[in-house]
């Protein structure tokens, strides 16, 4: 464990800025995931700054509360959140009241606090993510979903900020040098098994590529990260970076692995800040269970 640790410490570290997919995937099934309805929560951030704007990603938890990342928000001088609406457009919600993790510091994401809530007047017509709180993320499997930048496996980042896509990835190693000591979740981008021009590496030996396949890149920062339990979808992490693992210096191709902070490690810090998180109804699409049960796999313990 120290031994891997120690090599996710000394990878280039980037903040997860829509994701990169499999090569042997079309883009289309991709934008058809991030459509699904039951995503819904998951929103685009435009952000202005000192420096101009930016993009990112953020979840509804709540009827006036959105979950995102703590670098998103910390240097913010407005904040607006886009959720796609009834019409099939986008309805923008102007946020009046954001705060970031009172321990973040963007010159150590791997402390675990990189979380952070944006407040609404105008209530969010979407229902909201439920929160995960309990400890079974390692091994689970976890759907992704964001906005931003774009490419595949094997060329990384090529296309702009701006198309909500989803994609899933396994749960793999829980770690941060601060708090709890696991308040990160870790997931590596594997290549399909029988088409590895690259001859990626599996970091985390967790297997080959599920189908769809999928890791964070710039402009999902903030997005969710949802497992599937007792026939509930829940939130679970929230995209905080990605890691440069096989050292090339092309983001998000096969061989990079990604961080989430963990919403379970975080959950008192939200529920005091937003004084309280009602849970949404049930109701989630019986289906979709059998596929995650289907895919989801085990690993080995390091």
């Amino acid at each position: 464990m120290k031994l891997l640790t120690g090599i996710l410490l000394s990878s280039l570290v980037v903040p997860a800025m829509a994701g990169t997919i499999r090569h042997d995937t079309p883009d289309a099934e991709y934008r058809a995931f991030g459509g699904w309805d039951k995503l819904a929560p998951v929103g685009a951030i435009i952000g202005g700054s000192s420096e101009g704007y930016y993009g990112c990603s953020g979840t509804a938890i709540s009827a006036h509360w959105m979950l995102t990342a703590a670098h998103c928000v910390d240097k913010a001088t407005s904040i607006d959140f886009y959720l796609r609406d009834q019409q099939g457009g986008y309805t923008a919600y102007e946020g009046n009241n954001w705060r970031a993790h009172e321990l973040f510091d963007e010159t150590n994401l791997f402390a675990g606090w990189d979380v952070g809530l944006v407040h609404f007047d105008q209530a969010l017509d979407v229902t909201p993510a439920k929160l995960y709180r309990d400890n079974n993320e390692l091994g689970n499997l976890g759907v992704i979903a964001g906005f931003g930048t774009s490419g595949d496996g094997l060329g990384g980042v090529t296309s702009p900020f701006g198309v909500k896509r989803a994609g899933v990835n396994l749960v793999s190693y829980a770690y941060s040098s601060e708090g709890d000591g696991q308040q990160l979740l870790f997931g590596d981008f594997d290549p399909p098994a029988n088409d590895n021009p690259n001859g990626a590496w599996d970091f985390f030996e967790d297997g080959y590529a599920l189908p769809y396949e999928y890791s964070p890149a710039f402009g999902d920062s903030g997005g969710g990260m949802f497992i599937w339990e007792n026939n509930e979808l829940y939130l679970a992490g929230v995209a905080s970076f990605i890691l440069d693992l096989n050292q090339n210096n092309i983001n998000a191709d096969y061989g990079d692995g990604f961080a989430e902070t963990r919403v379970s490690s975080l959950w008192g810090w939200i529920n005091s800040n937003t004084a309280s998180v009602p849970e949404p109804g049930s109701g989630w699409l019986a289906g979709l269970a059998l596929v995650l049960l289907t895919w989801r796999r085990r690993f080995a313990r390091c």
